[in-house]
């Protein structure tokens, strides 16, 4: 979990939840969050690594994935 917000995967789908301040959860917004709710820009994606920190969330994307 990073500062107040939180990113899971599961399925190839990456859902993110908490404080959305300075777009952090990838929505596209600053909404906060109080359940997850799944990355659009994401979806499908083979996804291989998340981290997430003070202010940011980082999904690692494999190439062609």
């Amino acid at each position: 979990a990073g500062g107040g917000h939180t990113l899971c995967a599961s399925e190839n789908k990456v859902y993110s939840w908490g404080f959305g301040m300075a777009g952090r959860l990838g929505h596209g917004n600053d909404n906060t969050l109080f359940r997850p709710k799944e990355i659009e820009a994401l979806a499908g994606k083979t996804i291989s690594g998340l981290m997430t920190g003070l202010d940011h969330s980082v999904a690692v994307v494999q190439v062609g994935g």
